[in-house]
């Protein structure tokens, strides 16, 4: 299988809530405590829960070279798999994972975020995997993670996944396993440099980026490197009350913000490798614009609530595969998921708020289905990965697609601009 990275320098990002014309629009709110300013003190939870999807190309690798097999991913001490799913047909796997929550704490001095949670999902399957064709070369055969543990403490600059792994079998008796590993600091969330505080006796981290870590990348086998990007998490505690005196803070100091355009996103799909009938390949990338940024429309006021439209930059796909067998031309879908939008003194406006109408001029591309804003808790919005567009294959073209955005907001959030991070992904 062949895999190819392209990078495309400028983040492509959402700018929402700005004024259309110039400046940032200034909204009439209501003003808001920090409440890391007052009661300062230890407070423990009583709920919560993490939700998580591992590792997108890894899931449909695993379940690509095991179909026709009895396999799975397998949920085991307490964590439930999700009633959405990725991927189609044999390769269908769950969109994530839920943890139960086991104990937290947060301090209102640090901001300091602890959490443990129970739970585990292993990449297995009922009957062996044969010895030659599909199925025979997953490094990944009872690969389970449990136990996921979250500390947020930016003023150590520590923002850590930490999981029990057990790297399971390779399939080859001439090789010795991996020893499991108990507390692998796996994964970190490099993007994460604003603390949130508690609303409502909750604190709720959504879809926020992870990586793997050197440990990370050991607990692999070295399969990925450290950096690679894994899912996004969201993590949460729930019923947090007083418990003791705080720590004493350290100085943090002020993250510079991030300009315009800076950093990468890198996106990453699969090719089949092409059997003798088969010709040609499938390309696809974004027409960002010069200052990798998405601007949204002015936010107008509908009955009880903000709303702001725009559209994404397009994407164009070519298609240049031929071939006598459906192999040779397989389903190729781009999807997409956004990320909280991060406002003005710590202000967050929910990803789940924004919702998209795709688009595409091109016959040999079907537009995916309309994603409605979750405002509200009206549902996940692009909160969660949808379609956008799908390429069904034998049929070569150029085209491009695209989608209509919405995002609807409270009308007391808090005045300024507001920024989120739209990912795509291409997967066949």
């Amino acid at each position: 299988m062949t895999v190819t990275q392209l990078k495309e320098r400028g983040r492509p990002r959402l700018r929402a809530l700005a004024a259309a014309a110039a400046g940032a629009l200034a909204l009439t709110g209501v003003g808001v405590v920090n409440a890391s300013t007052a009661n300062a003190e230890v407070l423990n939870a009583t709920g919560g829960s993490l939700q998580w999807g591992l590792k997108s190309s890894l899931l449909s690798y695993h379940f690509a070279l095991h179909s026709g097999t009895t396999q799975g991913a397998v949920a085991g001490d307490g964590a439930t798999a999700s009633t959405q799913t990725r991927g189609s047909g044999a390769e269908t796997y769950p969109a994530f994972w839920n943890f139960p929550f086991v104990s937290g704490s947060y301090d209102s001095t640090t901001q300091k975020y602890t959490a443990q949670y129970a739970g585990s999902v292993t990449l297995t399957e009922s009957n062996p995997a044969p010895s030659t064709g599909p199925g025979s070369a997953s490094p990944f055969k009872n690969f389970k993670v449990a136990n996921p543990k979250v500390v947020i403490d930016l003023a150590n600059n520590t923002k850590s996944l930490v999981l029990d792994v057990d790297p399971g079998s390779d399939g080859d008796p001439t090789t010795e396993d991996d020893p499991a590993v108990t507390g692998a600091d796996f994964g970190t969330f490099p993007n994460l440099t604003t603390a949130l505080t508690p609303t409502g006796g909750a604190i709720e981290y959504s879809n926020v980026a992870a990586a793997l870590t050197a440990a990370g990348s050991a607990a692999f086998g070295g399969f990925y490197g450290e950096g690679t990007e894994i899912d996004p998490v969201s993590f949460s505690l729930t019923g947090l009350t007083g418990g003791g005196p705080g720590e004493t803070p350290e100085p943090t100091p002020t993250p510079t913000p991030e300009a315009p355009g800076d950093g990468e996103q890198r996106i990453t799909f699969s090719v089949p490798e092409a059997g003798e009938d088969c010709a040609g390949e499938i390309a696809w990338a974004i027409k960002a614009a010069e200052d990798g940024l998405v601007t949204m429309s002015e936010a107008a006021l509908n009955g009880d609530h903000l709303v702001s439209t725009g559209a994404i930059d397009p994407i164009t796909v070519s298609d240049s595969r031929t071939g006598s067998d459906a192999e040779c031309t397989p389903a190729f879908t781009i999807s997409g998921q956004v990320t909280d939008f991060a406002g003005p003194n710590g202000a967050s406006i929910p990803g789940a708020n924004l919702g998209w109408t795709p688009n595409s001029a091109a016959g040999f591309i079907a537009a995916g289905g309309a994603v409605a804003s979750g405002y509200n808790g009206a549902g996940p919005g692009l909160s969660q990965p949808s379609t956008l567009a799908t390429v069904e294959g034998g049929e070569p073209g150029t085209g491009d697609a695209g989608a209509d955005l919405e995002l609807k907001a409270p009308v007391e959030a808090e005045p300024g601009e507001y920024e989120a991070t739209l990912t795509l992904t291409g997967m066949s």
